[in-house]
């Protein structure tokens, strides 16, 4: 498994206050397209805080996978409280088709491009468009 770990403040593990942990399901279909969530203008990979959540949301067992990437982001007081955060994002491939009105599939020959030109001005549709853009960069290679 990969690791990306962003901490620009230098924060060490022993000065955490909390750690916040999502699961991402890249859910990738027969005909080539990565399943998506798109919430205020901003797409998103399927994601939970809970494997539980993931079988509600799309009807698999997650801890029947590997995740291929874990992404670690340290925030320095975040939210302005004097939390020490860091949020882990573990992420897994899984092939299967699954037909859903909740989300929308994307071809992956063209998706760096579509999540590019969905980039607009709001921090947190910058911050996710530039995560997913690095998290595809490595399934890539996976």
């Amino acid at each position: 498994m990969k690791e990306i770990i962003i901490n620009d403040d230098n924060i060490k593990d022993e000065e955490l206050t909390d750690i916040v942990r999502t699961i991402n399901v890249l859910m990738i279909n027969s005909k080539q397209e990565i399943l998506m969530e798109k919430h205020h203008n901003t797409y998103y990979f399927i994601h939970d805080y809970s494997e539980d959540g993931i079988i509600s949301k799309l009807g698999i067992d997650i801890k029947e996978y590997h995740p291929f990437l874990i992404r670690k982001k340290y925030i320095l007081d975040y939210p302005l409280i004097g939390d020490n955060t860091v949020y882990e994002s573990f992420y897994y491939k899984v092939d299967k088709d699954l037909l859903s009105d909740d989300y929308e599939y994307l071809p992956l020959d063209s998706i760096q491009e579509v999540i590019e030109n969905n980039r607009y001005d709001n921090p947190r549709n910058q911050e996710i468009t530039t995560e997913i853009l690095e998290v595809l960069e490595y399934l890539q290679f996976e």
